[in-house]
């Protein structure tokens, strides 16, 4: 998978639909003409979408493309007894929306429609149809690493193979075809071995459920779902998720979403951040793992006006490691049990670091 400081380069904060007008440069008459001739009621889903690309997206979109985020989809709804409906805000941020992460826009809809409708007609259920359209895709495209560069699912398909996060990207832009609310996971860093993995979460019964990227095609079951037990976070990726409850923070019009809690036990770290034993607002708090043979990151949160962050994390050892200016502070937590607990990181101007001994205590596996 690829590192969430690429994904923020590429994706924008939400702007006004005139500041987005301004930057298609000779595509906006063309643009403008694609938004008008839809209903009145998906125009405002368009500009939503619209506002949230990148300029090098609107320069070169064509109204056929445009008109393709709503068409297959809402056609899907319509055709299929096994769709469900879900709210306006999931469906714009896990349907309609065209991105997973970096790859290239793609006019996919149609091709995975002539692909996989008659599959997906004869599906009794939604588990069905997304069961369905995941044993397709694992049959189609294979696991294999590529570049730092996400392909895009047509690329993909036509080379046959894909690392991760571009089996996700194939698989969720299959399922949003068909009006399925999807939306990436990853583990940016296991807590108990070398690497990290992506995969699709998907929008069922009114809950996100996981499916991986390649093998067994049942919910919630796959080759990683004991690491999700035994890891620090599980993170979740949106446009810009401003209405649920575990968002950890939106930036430059991303939202990242804890979904540890829907993997394994969590417990609430609190953490104070002080200097001269004064609250330090604005400190910068990452949380690390012990990962290809050094501390990885794997989230960056900053104190409020009283020093504090909190978040919940898997039941592993993390190092925090705290800073503003030039002062420095850092602690390793180990969970002792505990549903919520706090420390407390004091901030020094000339840190030393002990690097005698780190005491960390890999997670358990759970037979």
């Amino acid at each position: 998978m690829f590192y969430l400081l690429i994904i923020w380069l590429t994706l924008p904060s939400a702007r006004s639909w005139d500041q987005t007008m301004r930057l298609c440069g000779e595509n906006r008459m063309a643009i403008e003409q694609a938004v008008a001739e839809l209903p009145w009621e998906k125009q405002e889903d368009i500009v939503w979408i619209l506002n949230r690309l990148p300029q090098g997206d609107l320069t070169c979109l064509s109204p056929e493309l445009i008109s393709h985020w709503i068409i297959y989809p809402e056609t899907a709804q319509i055709l299929y007894s096994w769709s469900q409906p879900v709210d306006d805000e999931i469906w714009r941020n896990y349907v309609l929306f065209p991105r997973f992460s970096q790859e290239p826009l793609e006019d996919y809809r149609p091709w995975f429609y002539r692909q996989l409708g008659e599959l997906v007609d004869t599906c009794s259920d939604l588990v069905s149809a997304v069961n369905t359209i995941h044993s397709w895709a694992t049959e189609v495209v294979k696991f294999k690493p590529t570049q730092r560069r996400d392909q895009g699912p047509l690329e993909t398909y036509a080379f046959g193979y894909g690392r991760c996060e571009e089996l996700m990207i194939f698989n969720g832009s299959a399922c949003r075809t068909f009006g399925i609310p999807v939306r990436q996971a990853f583990a940016p860093y296991w807590a108990f071995t070398d690497n990290n993995h992506a995969w699709t979460e998907v929008y069922v019964d009114g809950k996100w459920q996981y499916i991986g990227v390649s093998g067994n095609t049942t919910l919630n079951q796959s080759w990683f779902s004991d690491h999700t037990k035994r890891t620090s976070i599980i993170v979740a990726i949106s446009p810009e998720d401003t209405f649920s409850s575990d968002v950890l923070y939106t930036n430059r019009g991303i939202s990242l979403i804890n979904s540890t809690a829907n993997y394994a036990p969590t417990a609430k770290i609190n953490v104070q951040i002080t200097f001269n034993s004064q609250p330090v607002d604005s400190a910068t708090v990452s949380f690390a793992v012990f990962n290809w043979g050094g501390f990885r990151e794997i989230l960056k949160l900053f104190t409020d006006s009283k020093g504090k962050v909190s978040v919940d994390l898997g039941l592993t050892s993390v190092w925090i490691m705290a800073r503003k200016d030039n002062n420095y502070g850092y602690q390793i937590y180990t969970p002792s049990g505990s549903i919520s607990e706090s420390l407390t990181i004091e901030l020094q101007t000339n840190l030393e670091i002990d690097t005698a001994v780190f005491m960390l205590v890999p997670p358990l596996k759970n037979d």
